[in-house]
């Protein structure tokens, strides 16, 4: 007698704990976590305020001032020595300008607030969760098609009814367990920062809760990794959004650099976190199929609440975000416009 599907998903479940996979994912969640405490203070803060700074000006020429007529009635002596002192004012000049500058960016972190204080410290952990949750989810991606995931699958030969859409739904592998894990791990953590520092605002609470509970169930049940995997690639914007920040707080608004972070920042969010899930979609839909009689109609219901939820959230910071490039380009167009204006009127 054949045991129900729902039967042996709960099995499968239980054995977890003596799989490899679940001491993967075991191992990047702690990772994770000790990578966030051991960035998450003042130091790599004001490393990054002062690379979003602008830039310094540590070259100290000595400027000479040209010769071009020496008088018959003036010592050679007495022309040198004027030389001299000017160059010396000059040098104190750059020298100031230096110390000004340095000043600027060395009081960058201490100008801050509390509140942003506490808000930059967590910017390092953000960026560094970015780029190797993304690393590790095109790999989970790349190990899916290379195992013919998508494409084919020796079932179908066996069951033509099948759709390959079968195998993204329940398809895991390491890469899949680690990204998994390192992200579930990173939320939790920034959430409780977040809710006991007080800091970003109840969305981006519920954002992490949301997205961890996604996690936690594809970890548990191995249903919408590879789903899981494409929303975690999402983060690929996180550094750009962090760097906005940085320069904004750091006095470098008004760079030109600033305009570029804001414009990538703007199409990386329109492809990755808004495109994206028409796919998404897609294969949640597949899995919502597939996983039909295995799990409960609320385990299942999460493939499409998260990234619904996921989607509401991008919208709205994507209409901000175009809203906040709009008014810096404006602002920047019409202070650029002004003194020709006044250029003309003279």
């Amino acid at each position: 007698m054949m045991m129900p599907m729902s039967g042996r998903l709960c099995i499968e479940m239980a054995m977890m704990r003596t799989k490899p996979a679940f001491w993967t994912a075991l191992v990047s969640a702690l990772a994770s976590v000790a990578l966030y405490l051991l960035t998450n203070n003042a130091y790599f803060s004001r490393f990054l305020l002062r690379l979003a700074s602008p830039a310094r000006q540590t070259r100290q020429t000595r400027q000479t001032i040209p010769r071009t007529h020496t008088p018959v009635d003036t010592s050679v002596d007495e022309v040198q020595y004027e030389d001299d002192d000017a160059n010396t004012e000059i040098n104190a000049e750059i020298n100031a300008e230096n110390k000004r500058v340095n000043n600027e960016k060395k009081d960058a972190y201490d100008a801050l607030s509390v509140e942003d204080r506490t808000f930059c410290s967590t910017m390092m952990p953000s960026i560094l969760h970015a780029v190797i949750s993304v690393i590790l989810a095109l790999a989970a991606c790349l190990k899916a098609l290379s195992d013919n995931a998508i494409t084919a699958h020796s079932s179908i030969i066996s069951h033509p009814d099948e759709s390959p859409s079968s195998v993204v739904s329940t398809h895991v592998s390491g890469f899949s367990y680690a990204t998994l894990g390192f992200s579930f791990a990173y939320f939790v953590t920034d959430a409780s920062v977040v809710c006991r520092r007080r800091i970003s605002g109840p969305v981006i609470l519920v954002h992490h809760l949301m997205t961890a509970t996604g996690m936690a169930a594809g970890l548990l049940t191995g249903i919408g990794h590879v789903l899981t995997c494409v929303l975690v690639m999402n983060e690929i914007t996180t550094p750009f959004v962090n760097a906005r920040w940085l320069l904004d707080k750091a006095g470098n608004k008004e760079s030109s650099l600033y305009v570029v972070n804001g414009v990538v920042m703007a199409v990386t969010w329109f492809i990755a976190r808004i495109l994206v899930f028409v796919p998404c979609f897609i294969c949640a839909g597949w899995a919502w199929r597939d996983t039909r009689g295995a799990l409960s109609v609320g385990a299942r219901s999460l493939l499409f609440v998260v990234p619904a939820f996921l989607l509401v959230l991008n919208l709205h910071w994507f209409s901000r975000i175009l809203a906040g490039l709009r008014k810096h380009l404006t602002k920047r167009a019409y202070a650029s416009a002004r003194p020709e204006e006044q250029h003309k009127n003279e």
